[in-house]
């Protein structure tokens, strides 16, 4: 008899990316990325690219993601461990996909 090993697996749910400046061949580049807000079953996650000589940022990405329980494909609740270690990240709605750090896009029309 075998016996199988169930993890969970992170599952993309949506991501935004706003492309501010573009990076030339030969820059150093810095990705840094941070847990940004707790839900129930999903997480958001932000990250940003900026060129490591002056630390202009190129690209800002936000995405949310929640863990899914294979092999049956459940979405599972984010562990308890997460809200006990950063209890500041917990939200009981789903956050705007804008954070006081991002600029406003012009609007087009």
């Amino acid at each position: 008899m075998t016996t199988r090993e169930i993890r969970p697996l992170p599952a993309r749910w949506s991501f935004k990316i706003d492309y501010h400046r573009p990076a030339v061949l030969g820059d150093h580049l810095l990705v840094r990325g941070r847990l940004e807000t707790l839900e129930r079953v999903r997480f958001w996650c932000a990250f940003s690219i900026h060129r490591a000589t002056d630390d202009v940022v190129l690209v800002t990405c936000r995405q949310a993601l929640a863990l899914v329980q294979l092999p049956e494909a459940k979405p599972m609740r984010c562990p308890a461990i997460w809200a006990a270690t950063w209890p500041q990240l917990r939200s009981s709605s789903t956050p705007s996909h804008r954070t006081a750090a991002e600029p406003s896009a012009p609007q087009r029309g």
